[in-house]
């Protein structure tokens, strides 16, 4: 801690700037106590007061305490107790409570992301919070942009209400981090608790996202869920892709998808890195399997590829189960997922039978359902009513920024076609 002499060391144009600011006059010395630099001092005081408060009260609370904020590990301990914090770390979901299992691998979604990081709060080593942030190049609007996103936002059970969301949410991008102008996520349908507490932790953070009656703020979003039926044997033309697919592959997810808010162009090199599990060479044996290249399909006719999915098997590692509040009664959701998929113009039928497949491919793996992203491909949607889908909606909240990393009072661009990217989900 700096010694009362060095404190006063601040610049005097700086203790005025402070009080003309509004600050109270021994904010600029706790800054000093915490190695705060002038220069960055005045960066503060560009802000609003009331984030240069609730910043300086989490740092000592960081700096001063047992509690720390780090990013997560491969190291066993991590992964073992990453685990054990969502399993107890259930949502309220009106009449329900939903605890999102994340075992054996609690990485495993966040893996498939870009640029991901996953941030844990700890006391005395264990882990009391978590929380994952992302971040790619992308298009919103026709403009290209930087856009992270959060997802898996917890706090145990038995340490809420102790303030601790405030800390959990205290990430200023690291080296290495891509900056962003632009940041979204999901609220689940009828989440009003999760509501509750971005309102009372940032009130100005889904102020400006369409409010919709009876349901959580946002964007409407809507995803269908296919349940899990045997395969009707229809597999001609289908099989497992190879490098030599990549270009074609990419090419029709592009031409599916393009236009469409939040979705970025393919490369076949990204899409060999995806499904190469991201590690070219050797994997060591801890790594475990996510989602790759016998995951993969495609769909060829006289000899052309006319559409291609990949299906994670999200329940393996990603679980939802619900509680009946009332009478404790259970059910658990398990399913798969449809990633990286295309197919070729007016070939809607193709897309579909291929999804068939998969729905097959899920019942295989024991899974309850197949889940996929149509709300933009209603003409592929239309070609599998009869498979009785589940729609599943949420909120997107999608903000924009200014370079001093203040939110936009409106998001520019704007989002109207939100292309929804199941590894985000």
């Amino acid at each position: 801690m700096k010694t009362e002499d060095e404190i006063q060391a601040v610049p005097d144009e700086l203790r005025r700037a402070a009080t003309d600011a509004g600050w109270s006059e021994d904010m600029v010395d706790r800054l000093a106590r915490l190695h705060f630099t002038p220069d960055v001092i005045r960066m503060w005081l560009d802000g609003p007061l009331d984030r240069a408060k609730r910043g300086i009260e989490i740092i000592e609370r960081l700096s001063y305490g047992t509690i720390r904020l780090r990013d997560a590990t491969y190291a066993p301990k991590d992964i073992s107790a990453l685990s054990d914090l969502f399993a107890n770390a259930p949502e309220d979901i009106g009449d329900w409570e939903v605890t999102v299992e994340r075992s054996p691998n609690p990485l495993a979604q966040f893996g498939l992301q870009e640029n991901h990081r996953v941030r844990i709060l700890e006391d005395g080593g264990l882990i009391i919070g978590a929380f994952a942030a992302s971040a790619r190049e992308t298009f919103v609007a026709g403009q290209e942009i930087t856009v992270s996103q959060m997802s898996g936002y917890r706090i145990r059970k038995d340490h809420r209400g102790q303030g601790f969301s405030q800390l959990l949410s205290w990430l200023p991008p690291a080296v290495g981090t891509p900056y962003s102008q632009g940041s979204w996520f999901h609220i689940r349908s009828q989440n009003m608790a999760s509501v509750q507490w971005i309102n009372a932790l940032n009130p100005d953070m889904i102020k400006s996202s369409p409010q919709r009656d009876g349901d959580v703020p946002g964007i409407d979003v809507c995803v269908l869920q296919y349940p899990a039926r045997p395969s009707d044997g229809d597999r001609a033309g289908i099989r497992r892709a190879s490098g030599d697919d990549l270009d074609r592959c990419v090419a029709l997810i592009n031409r599916t998808h393009d236009g469409a808010d939040l979705f970025t162009r393919y490369t076949a090199a990204a899409l060999r890195f995806q499904l190469d599990e991201r590690i070219w060479g050797t994997k060591p044996d801890w790594w475990g399997r996510v989602y790759g290249w016998e995951d993969y399909c495609v769909l060829e006719e006289n000899g052309q590829i006319v559409a291609c999915a990949g299906l994670w098997d999200k329940g393996r590692d990603v679980r939802e189960r619900w509680r009946l509040k009332e009478t404790g009664d259970e059910k658990l959701i398990d399913a798969t997922a449809l990633l990286d998929f295309g197919f070729d113009q007016g070939r809607e039928d193709a897309m579909a039978r291929l999804i068939v497949h998969l729905i097959g491919m899920t019942h295989e793996l024991g899974r309850g359902y197949l889940v996929a992203p149509l709300q933009l491909l209603p003409d592929v949607a239309a070609r599998l009513e009869d498979h009785e889908p589940v729609p599943e909606r949420r909120g997107l909240i999608w903000r924009t920024f200014d370079g001093n990393f203040n939110q936009l009072p409106e998001p520019d661009p704007p989002i109207t076609r939100p292309y929804t990217d199941l590894a985000y989900w």
